[in-house]
């Protein structure tokens, strides 16, 4: 087996988003509940419960945001690549993902890997600035592309910052 890619420092940055993430996902949904119960008990908003529906309709979309941000950090826990390696005898392609909660490794045949893409990720609002460039990877029979950071380590000269135009 050799690791061709590593995500490297990077991968700190996903586990902490992921951290973050988490915590969020659980305070926004404990609001929610808080919401249903007592929206309108405060002096400020005249201490009087507001209607059912009022309260389920504001509680409910705390809940639903609070759940979705887990659900979409799941998702990109099965997608972001923290290791590539290649293996003979088939000839395949292993990934390591970063996983959500936890990592977890996947080998795919050589055969079955597909296009790629280069994305920028750049962003530019006037005041803020990011980059963080990325490869997608598509995959024969998986229904999620490979996200692959460009800015890890690339071990063994496999060419990430452009297009594969090439096998691996």
């Amino acid at each position: 087996m050799s690791t061709i890619y590593r995500a490297g420092p990077q991968l700190r940055r996903v586990r902490f988003v992921a951290a973050i993430t988490t915590l969020m996902s659980v305070a926004v949904v404990w609001a929610g509940f808080y919401t249903m119960q007592h929206m309108g008990l405060a002096p400020a908003e005249g201490g009087v419960l507001k209607p059912l529906a009022v309260r389920l309709l504001v509680g409910g979309a705390f809940i639903a945001f609070g759940i979705a941000c887990l659900v979409g950090m799941w998702i990109y826990g099965q997608c972001y690549v923290t290791m590539l390696a290649t293996a003979e005898d088939p000839p395949r392609l292993i990934a390591t993902f970063a996983g959500y909660p936890r990592t977890f490794t996947e080998e795919f045949l050589l055969e079955d890997v597909g296009e790629s893409a280069y994305q920028h990720g750049s962003f530019d609002t006037g005041r803020l600035r990011g980059e963080a460039p990325w490869i997608s990877i598509r995959i024969r029979g998986r229904r999620l592309p490979l996200i692959v950071d460009a800015q890890g380590e690339v071990l063994d000269g496999v060419p990430f910052h452009l297009p594969r135009e090439a096998e691996l």
